[in-house]
């Protein structure tokens, strides 16, 4: 069953992206971003590789590099969420799963609490960035 869309917003061209959660919608503005080349800067220089999805560990790193790199700024994050051992119990895979909203998990309180994040980034990105007409539907 293919749930229903809870996050939808335009970015400053026009485009319009939908999510079926804050941290979807981020993903995808992420995947926007990048235009298919997602660059991971390690110690000796930059790796291209596949972009991790909004329950990976180094999804929010990412973000933050890419807010960074963009708008010279980066919004708050509780720094738990950037411990990798935070993500390897009570969040879903790599691969979002659609149910999760569906079946109550996102009460959850860590999915909760990361949904929470992810909801107050995009409203980062309406005031510093290039997100505009945000809406969240129930």
């Amino acid at each position: 069953m293919k749930s229903d869309i809870t996050v939808k917003y335009k970015l400053s061209n026009g485009k319009t992206i939908a999510g079926e959660t804050p941290s979807t919608a981020l993903s995808k503005w992420l995947m926007h971003k990048s235009n298919g080349n997602f660059v991971v800067s390690t110690k000796n220089a930059n790796v291209s590789c596949i972009m991790p999805g909004p329950y990976h560990a180094q999804f929010i790193t990412s973000l933050l590099e890419t807010f960074e790199r963009n708008y010279s700024k980066t919004p708050y994050v509780d720094a738990k969420l950037l411990k990798k051992d935070w993500y390897q119990s009570g969040l879903p895979s790599d691969v979002f799963d659609p149910d999760v909203v569906n079946q109550n998990k996102f009460i959850n309180s860590k999915i909760g609490e990361y949904e929470e994040w992810c909801h107050e980034v995009l409203n980062w990105l309406v005031e510093f960035g290039d997100v505009r007409d945000l809406k969240f539907m129930t």
